[in-house]
């Protein structure tokens, strides 16, 4: 909702006319400039929704006023990223200081996922980039020479190239030249515009411009606002058409459960009472499933998942499936139909792929020898969850953990090294390696893998750090989730999984545990919030807060953040 208040004239005839009082409309330049649009359209940049200050990035006492555009720091080093993450483009924004009591202040660029609020003005390790009133770019407990020295009063400003990474901070108005060095260490990511403060006790006022205000200076040319509008579009701008989540309570009575929206292509289907976990994809076919609980070897019957359906899957009525009279969860996935044989691999694999949603299943014969399989996803996938149809665990695979590493999806164990699941080497856009490890390769035996990247404004899969605060970190995904499934790397942990179905609102407490039989269980020190441009931890449970534990994500969305309207 939108309200656009007018000074001057009564339109309702009833006389009620009033005179602006302490409100500035026409000194565009000054910090206290008051009237500002922020319609939720896309109708052009200046009616779009505007970055913010994010007062759940951080976990201090900050004092966020004037829309979350101005933040007075708390009383220790405290840093305060936008709600906004760059990924590619050019953006500009301007931010003063308008009074500090700090010896140091610092602008800068973080990367959204080393950003922990944990109140130190370089993020402390993280791989940040903030240029001091000093005149230094301050980068992993070390300065670089750089530019002018600042102080109250400067409008200071950051034009950074998101395709490049490179970076210009400009004193009022005088450029300080390109910066180069995030681009020489870095492949990717992204990336928050950030204030800071790092001494003691003292305090600074920082008032931010993203462009809601009129900019004290002209932009440099090809660098734009920081709005929805300018934010790249997404290939999939309603998630629900490749990946939706339903509920429903079983009946034993043999039909088609319906509400999916699509077709898909994997069902993972589970009661919210005790029961396994139950894996159907069209690859292998109906009534053949695996557990994400056990090692159970693929269990093909005649009842269960009987079929793929145009708008869900058909069921037998059948205890002990999918159809008993419990209430039920199906997390459902869109693949490419009919499986085709890709040969882009060493080993001939048979994949239903959608490149669209980053997403495949394929099926493949093991050998135990090094190989390459063919994904059919035309990008890198960045998770990769195997298993044989026999007696073996499954093996989760990362981009974020490194592909010398691995993740069983039934165990709790923390990630382990080995060079033979994935045969040391990171997937490339038409294969993934597999070394001679029995679980990735089994010999002789069929293999299934489900294969995910991350997808603009539908899908992401990275890494958090947590903070073991309460006020936990807030993890950037560029869209509101509608799953998310997190996991514990550095120590042990389940794999936690909430939805936007069995949590509608925040907060999010109806977990279920994918490597356990455990029913859904709602536990107030295990929670998040889901919303428009990420998730944030609500614990400093060590499942998935631990202070200074590293955790593994996959999340899909229910709308891209370009398009959200709400929350």
């Amino acid at each position: 909702m939108a309200f656009i208040v007018l000074p001057g004239a009564d339109a309702s005839g009833n006389g009620n006319d009033w005179t602006a009082n302490n409100i500035n409309n026409t000194d565009s330049t000054a910090t206290t400039y008051d009237i500002m649009t922020d319609v939720p359209t896309l109708t052009d940049e200046d009616t779009a929704n505007f970055a913010v200050l994010n007062p759940l990035g951080t976990n201090d006492i900050s004092t966020f006023s004037e829309a979350n555009l101005k933040v007075t720091t708390g009383s220790g080093a405290s840093t305060t990223g936008t709600t906004f993450a760059m990924s590619s483009g050019k953006w500009y924004a301007e931010f003063v200081c308008t009074a500090k009591t700090s010896v140091n202040m610092y602008i800068g660029l973080v990367e959204a996922s080393t950003f922990d609020g944990d109140n130190q003005g370089d993020e402390g390790t993280n791989n940040g980039y903030i240029y001091s009133n000093a005149g230094n770019i301050y980068h992993g407990g070390a300065n670089d020479a750089y530019g002018a020295s600042w102080t109250v009063g400067d409008v200071m400003a950051i034009a950074f190239d998101a395709d490049t990474r490179n970076v210009t901070f400009y004193k009022n108005n005088v450029s300080q030249g390109v910066y180069t060095r995030i681009a020489s260490e870095n492949t990717g990511g992204d990336w928050l515009m950030v204030v800071s403060e790092g001494q003691g006790a003292a305090t600074a006022t920082f008032v931010a411009n993203f462009g809601q205000r009129p900019f004290a200076y002209t932009q440099p040319t090809g660098f734009k606002k920081l709005n929805t509008f300018n934010l790249p579009d997404s290939s999939i701008v309603d998630g629900s058409e490749n990946f939706n989540t339903i509920t429903y309570t079983g009946n034993l009575t043999a039909r088609v459960q319906g509400g999916v929206g699509f077709q898909p292509d994997f069902v993972w289907g589970k009661s919210l009472s005790t029961g396994s976990h139950l894996f159907y994809d069209s690859v292998r076919g109906p009534f053949k499933y695996l557990s994400s609980n056990s090692t159970n070897p693929e269990y093909g019957t005649t009842a269960g998942l009987s079929s793929f359906a145009p708008d869900g899957f058909g069921l037998t009525a059948d205890t002990g499936y999918l159809n008993n009279v419990l209430p039920y969860v199906a997390w459902n996935w869109k693949a490419g139909g009919t499986a085709v044989s890709n040969t882009a691999g060493t080993i001939t694999s048979q994949v239903s792929a959608n490149p669209t949603a980053g997403f495949s299943v394929l099926t493949f014969t093991g050998t135990q020898t090094n190989q390459t399989v063919g994904h059919g996803l035309g990008i890198a996938p960045e998770i990769i969850i195997t298993k044989p149809t026999i007696v073996q665990n499954w093996v989760v695979g990362a981009t974020s953990i490194g592909w010398t590493k691995y993740l069983h999806l039934n165990l709790t164990n923390a990630e382990g090294t080995s060079a033979s699941p994935w045969n040391n080497t990171a997937p490339t856009s038409s294969v993934y390696s597999v070394g001679i490890a029995p679980d990735t390769n089994n010999n002789g035996n069929t293999m299934v893998a489900y294969c995910f990247a991350s997808i603009e404004g539908y899908s992401k899969i990275g890494s958090y750090t947590g903070n073991g605060s309460a006020d936990g970190p807030f993890v950037y995904t560029g869209f509101r989730p509608a799953w998310i499934i997190v996991k514990a790397t550095s120590s042990g942990g389940s794999w936690h999984m909430w939805d936007n179905k069995r949590s509608p609102y925040n907060v999010s407490q109806a977990r279920l545990l994918a490597n356990t039989l455990d029913a859904e269980a709602s536990f107030s020190g295990v929670n998040l919030d889901m919303l428009s441009n990420g998730f944030k931890l609500k614990n400093s449970d060590g499942a998935m807060n631990g202070s200074a534990s590293t955790y593994i994500y996959m999340a899909f969305a229910e709308n891209p953040f370009k398009n959200s309207l709400a929350r």
